[in-house]
């Protein structure tokens, strides 16, 4: 399977990094070179030794004591290369020999410089997604294949928050029932828990305070009182009170 979605010699050339790292920004990205620097001296526990990872084991579908796998974990990761797999014979079918597809993982978080690094170092991040890439870079071996993360949008309210992370999660199928997605929990999940409720708060002060939504706000509700405006032009007005008057009497 791995073989079957290697990419074409342009696109890794166009695709491979420019440097060790993992994560690669747009040049329209909001993380400038101190961000990045600061991405990569995170440092944080390594819970699987390097003799573990060497040797061909790694925790993806275990607990954390490694003594059993985990039901729900097996389900997912069958899901999704079950519905993969079902891609990848329509395009056999098909006679397409270039798998296009991208995979994806979206979703929210309140610190994406640490959430990156997480990822980066596979710490609570996505056993589907790193489970899948350790896989292509074990059949592969030729750095075609890395995990590549981007700043989509920046959010004011957990209201904005929860609609952007549904969008973009749908838009890009990035479920695992899509068979290139590696989101197993249903957006806006992680959004707006308590802890987060005064953080949110600062937010939306300084959205309001820096960038233009208030001002299309106020945009918004003009265009809307224009509307009304005509509408209330449509309809003869004079007449109401005879109306309401007559619908009184019958009711009484």
């Amino acid at each position: 399977m791995a073989e079957r979605i290697r990419q074409t010699p342009k696109q890794r050339h166009a695709e491979s990094p420019s440097s060790s790292s993992s994560t690669i920004f747009d040049n329209e990205s909001v993380a400038t070179t101190a961000t990045i620097s600061l991405l990569h001296n995170i440092k944080q526990r390594v819970t699987i030794s390097l003799e573990q990872s060497n040797s061909g084991f790694r925790k993806f579908l275990w607990d954390v004591m490694r003594t059993h796998l985990i039901d729900r974990r097996v389900t997912v990761l069958k899901t999704f290369m079950q519905r993969l797999e079902h891609k990848l014979n329509a395009l056999d079918e098909a006679g397409i020999e270039e798998f296009r597809d991208i995979f994806v993982e979206l979703g929210f978080t309140g610190n994406f410089i640490l959430r990156f690094a997480q990822h980066e170092q596979g710490i609570n991040s996505n056993y589907v997604m790193h489970m899948f890439l350790d896989c292509l870079r074990h059949h592969l071996q030729d750095g075609s294949q890395d995990l590549r993360q981007y700043v989509i949008g920046l959010c004011g309210s957990s209201f904005h928050a929860a609609l952007g992370e549904i969008m973009v999660t749908r838009l890009a199928q990035g479920y695992v029932t899509s068979g290139t997605g590696f989101s197993h929990y249903p957006a806006r999940r992680s959004v707006d828990p308590p802890r987060r409720k005064s953080a949110w708060a600062k937010n939306w002060q300084w959205t309001r305070d820096n960038s233009c939504l208030m001002e299309n706000v106020k945009g918004e509700v003009a265009r809307k009182q224009r509307l009304l405006e005509a509408k209330r032009e449509e309809i003869d007005l004079q007449g109401l009170p005879d109306l309401v008057e007559l619908m009184m009497m019958d009711k009484a």
